[in-house]
């Protein structure tokens, strides 16, 4: 406080003391001149005790705001200069350090600069470790190229420095999807920073779930679109199917705390995404089939509007959705039953290829927020398509028979198909089959239980069965106006007319070779 004192009382030794003494006693109005000079005090007095405390600070004299210093004796702050980072470093014949870029990893070298394409072995390992075969690589890294999503890596840096290469970008988002890796393990095989892989694989999966996905998934819009996906299921003795449906669970590792209750339970104990096969809403009003049924000894053909699609018993009750029997003893429905399960094998098959090829979806995906856990699934399911196509396996049945054509080859359990043996052995038809009475206690049934009879005493799939005449103006039924009971007895009858006629072939595809794996 003493430096101040001086400031205080060389100012203004007439001023007014406060604003109340500005007051005129006679008017009570503010007399101008006192108001005048008791502003100036309180700005002068705000003015000298700044000057104070810059001048205890040795910043500036107490005369005002002038440096003390020569100018020319200050020197200004060097300028700070951006270095390039680099992930990996070898030290020179001098032994200093110096980085590695990118086009000195061995993967660019590998792979992009120098492949092997006359090589047949190349080829093949490519595939394995990378999903897709190299001109397909070539064909992908081009469509990246070409989108406006990876601009960033088409130019040059503020110093001039070209940016990563995409080709090997898209090898480590192919990696990390087709092996689980990390983007810390592709960042020591490429020597690009693992926040460079993450940022790339955040745009791989936007254009790969859009651009790819819209390519090659897509879905029947009519009658004669979906009649290729129909003609294996009619010639099982399951005419209007328009296939079979199941759900998977894909661990969500990253998932958002306020849904992580809405993604709980289930199969797993950990936060999982449920993904079913077929879309939502893909009931095609304009299919048209025709079932055999049985009428006072002669068989007539009654026909149908509607498809529907096969699913086990977790769905609902729809006609749209038909499930096998659960509780039955008639053997036309046991012997249907099977037949369904078995047909119904494909898509437990798909899922567990889709993730035994991409095994990021076996061992859970680890980026950030549900939406793109779904890319991730979107983009797998993309390229899942593009190598049947690719393989020539999206082509159609020809008398019920397909030459196998995938190069993709390994035992069943590097492709991860759950709940299947490696000897599959299919279902006999010929012959009695057992009862489904699912008795668990161990006591075995009554006497009062006649297993050769036709009906169940307690049959917990019974449904209505009788027609309930939902018929249209022109004598064609409309599945999604009938019942589940009465259509899936429909089904039966005409699997048991034809099964009794040896119509009923089983639809398969010959391997070149006998241990090959269908991909």
């Amino acid at each position: 406080m003493s430096l101040l004192t001086p400031h205080l009382t060389m100012f203004h030794q007439n001023r007014s003391p406060s604003l109340l003494s500005c007051l005129d006693r006679t008017t009570g109005r503010i007399d101008i001149n006192k108001f005048m000079l008791y502003s100036r005090f309180i700005s002068d007095d705000v003015q000298a005790r700044t000057n104070a405390i810059l001048a205890q600070s040795d910043c500036l004299s107490t005369d005002g705001y002038n440096n003390t210093e020569d100018p020319e004796s200050v020197q200004s702050p060097q300028k700070k200069q951006r270095r390039r980072k680099y992930v990996m470093a070898r030290r020179n014949e001098d032994g200093l350090l110096e980085p590695i870029r990118c086009t000195e990893s061995f993967w660019y070298i590998y792979y992009v600069e120098n492949p092997l394409l006359e090589d047949e072995k190349f080829l093949k390992k490519f595939r394995i470790r990378f999903r897709l075969p190299y001109n397909n690589f070539e064909e992908l890294s081009a469509e990246c190229k070409a989108s406006n999503l990876f601009m960033r890596w088409m130019s040059c840096d503020a110093v001039g420095q070209k940016a990563t290469p995409i080709e090997l970008l898209v090898l480590g988002a192919l990696r990390y999807l087709g092996r689980g890796w990390t983007f810390d393990d592709i960042e020591e095989c490429t020597a690009v920073s693992q926040e460079v892989h993450r940022v790339f694989f955040g745009k791989f999966i936007e254009f790969s779930s859009t651009v790819l996905y819209n390519k090659y998934v897509v879905y029947p819009k009519n009658f004669e679109e979906a009649k290729d996906h129909m003609k294996e299921f009619t010639v099982a003795g399951l005419p209007g199917a328009l296939g079979s449906t199941d759900a998977t669970h894909i661990t969500t590792w990253q998932c958002e705390y306020n849904l992580r209750n809405n993604h709980l339970g289930g199969k797993s104990s950990s936060t999982t995404r449920s993904y079913n096969s077929i879309r939502d809403g893909d009931h095609l009003n304009d299919v048209e089939f025709e079932l055999f049924e049985r009428r006072h000894g002669d068989i007539i053909t009654i026909k149908y509007r509607g498809g529907y699609v096969i699913v086990d018993n977790g769905y609902l009750r729809w006609s749209a959705t038909v499930p096998p029997y659960k509780v039955t003893n008639k053997l036309t429905e046991i012997r249907w039953s099977k037949w369904v399960e078995s047909m119904r094998k494909d898509v437990e098959c798909a899922f567990g290829i889709l993730k035994g090829r991409w095994r990021i979806l076996k061992t859970g995906v680890r980026v950030q927020g549900v939406e793109s856990v779904d890319k991730v699934w979107l983009t797998c399911c993309a390229l899942h398509n593009w190598l049947l196509e690719i393989d020539g396996l999206d082509a159609g049945w020809q008398s019920q028979i397909l030459p196998l054509t995938s190069e993709w080859e390994g035992n069943l359990g590097e492709v991860d198909c759950e709940g299947l043996t490696q000897n599959v052995v299919l279902l006999t038809t010929a012959g009695a089959l057992p009862p489904r009475n699912y008795d668990t206690s161990g006591m075995g049934t009554g006497d009062d239980l006649n297993l050769t009879d036709e009906s169940h005493p307690v049959d917990l799939d019974s449904d209505d069965v009788f027609d309930p005449v939902a018929l249209a103006g022109d004598n064609i039924r409309q599945t999604s106006e009938l019942g589940l009971g009465f259509f899936r007895s429909r089904l039966v009858e005409h699997f048991d007319i034809l099964f009794k006629q040896n119509k009923i072939p089983w639809p398969e595809r010959r391997a070149t070779q006998p241990n090959l794996i269908l991909v």
